[in-house]
């Protein structure tokens, strides 16, 4: 900080810490503009807002400046945190917090390291190039955003026309993700099927684990053969006592050899099941290669079903 009062352009330009808006600062890099706006506005109920040092309006840039404006906040302390015995050091002091997308991010990093602030400052030869590359970032945020929008609502479609049982959607993961959500709800296929499992396991997954389970449903759907929702949601519903039990004679096997007394489940994986434990052996081999549980788990799903273990691949030859 006192390299930055001591430079040439700020010499005499302040005459206490108060007037200084940046005396700490950190940055918070998000995936979409909508995250920033929704950031900007968290801090700004949570803290004093310097309105005058304050930029977050992306018409507000230069035009003969690189670059596309994010969020800058010069915030302080107030309320009840000046209160705390902690807190009251800070009192009047100001600190700066950058909102940006990770491409603005991009974009700064490149700013800093080239250093140059404006179009008069960079080569001429250079100017068309680095005003292309500000701008395919500022439009590629623009379309992520669009994008996100489109999924957005085509999930809330989706899960509309499952509600009102049109199972006529395109076969994607979303559409399976708004089925399966639709099914796991009381009196749904998916809940029936966990309702009989002993011990009952818990579908309260970390975000990661249940990602990791969607990401596998599409290879299991292709390998068993299913190409349409209909397809799928017929074979949740035609699974029986017996396949169940089954199942179940598997988690337990696990569950011994694993040493745990609770497992947990979504409904990706007990779609999953209903696809195993409803094909003929071949088909239910054919999955579990595509898209198989934990290795224990299969293992014993496989000893259930009868189905042989898949030989171990070679190992490479070692030139001699």
């Amino acid at each position: 900080m006192r390299g930055k009062i001591e430079r040439g352009d700020k010499v005499g330009k302040y005459s206490s810490l108060q007037e200084i808006t940046d005396l700490s600062g950190i940055r918070i890099i998000a995936f979409l503009k909508e995250d920033c706006k929704k950031i900007s506005s968290l801090l700004r109920e949570s803290f004093i807002v310097d309105s005058v040092n304050t930029t977050d309006k992306e018409d507000e840039i230069d035009p003969d400046r690189f670059g596309y404006q994010s969020i800058h906040l010069i915030l302080s302390y107030g309320g009840d945190r000046l209160k705390l015995p902690e807190f009251k050091r800070f009192s009047g002091l100001k600190f700066e917090v950058q909102v940006k997308t990770l491409l603005q991010h991009t974009w700064s990093a490149i700013d800093w390291k080239l250093r140059y602030k404006r179009r008069s400052e960079a080569p001429k030869k250079l100017r068309r190039r680095l005003f292309r590359i500000s701008a395919l970032l500022d439009a590629a945020d623009d379309e992520l955003s669009y994008v996100y929008e489109q999924v957005s609502n085509l999930k809330v479609y989706y899960a509309n026309a499952i509600s009102r049982g049109d199972l006529s959607l395109e076969l994607d993961r979303d559409s399976v993700d708004a089925l399966l959500t639709n099914r796991a709800a009381i009196g749904g296929s998916i809940a029936k099927v966990i309702g009989e499992l002993k011990p009952a396991p818990s579908i309260k997954q970390s975000e990661q684990q249940r990602n990791v389970s969607a990401e596998k449903i599409l290879p299991a759907l292709k390998a068993a053969g299913i190409t349409e929702l209909r397809q799928l949601n017929s074979r949740l519903e035609s699974i029986n006592a017996t396949q169940i039990a089954k199942f179940q004679t598997a988690v337990n096997g696990w569950m011994a050899e694993a040493k745990i007394n609770t497992w947990s489940t979504n409904p990706f994986d007990i779609a999953k099941t209903a696809l195993v434990m409803t094909a003929p052996v071949e088909v239910a081999a054919k999955i579990l290669s595509a898209s198989p549980f934990n290795p224990i788990l299969t293992a014993k799903i496989r000893l259930e079903l009868g189905i042989e273990e898949p030989a171990p691949e070679p190992e490479p030859k070692v030139a001699a």
